[in-house]
């Protein structure tokens, strides 16, 4: 019995280690191909991981109740925030080379907005006001219009 649930326990190991490994491998992949910054990523990823941390801290302080729902849609939130800035920099890349810049300002612009949601929940934490939320998607697809209306623009020959 003891040796079937090391066994077990091993195969969970490995199977831990091949699924990170797995994502570890797509991730360094979709940054290279589409010229990502992967630290600034890396950053940004670790911003959403404190910020999903702080904010189950700061309601677990204040007494303010956590269901598996509100807990499984702040995480599914956290990931589609993820998925923005491969999705500007898969634009950017069909733009060519001359948006590159715009990859990074959208990481910048999410790790801000991550960072505020962080000193916010520290802020609720202590039963203090919150700072001014900044909508971050907003702001980036705004950028990203008033871009591609400028390159219609000018491909269509008007100044």
């Amino acid at each position: 019995m003891k040796n079937e649930t090391i066994s077990q326990i091993g195969a969970i190991s490995a199977y831990t280690k091949f699924v990170f490994t797995s994502i570890v491998a797509i991730f360094a992949s979709i940054t290279a191909y589409l010229n990502i910054n992967a630290e600034a990523l890396a950053i940004y990823f670790l911003l959403l991981a404190i910020d999903l941390f702080t904010g189950i801290m700061a309601s677990f302080i204040i007494r303010e109740k956590i269901t598996s729902a509100r807990f499984l849609a702040g995480i599914f939130s956290k990931s589609l925030m993820f998925i923005v800035p491969i999705v500007v920099a898969l634009v950017v890349k069909i733009q060519g080379s001359d948006l590159m810049w715009f990859i990074k300002w959208t990481v910048i612009v999410l790790a801000v907005s991550e960072a505020i949601s962080i000193f916010n929940n520290i802020l609720k934490a202590k039963g203090k006001e919150p700072l001014p939320e900044l909508d971050a998607i907003t702001i980036i697809s705004g950028k990203l219009r008033d871009i591609l209306e400028r390159l219609f623009k000018t491909a269509n020959g008007d100044k």
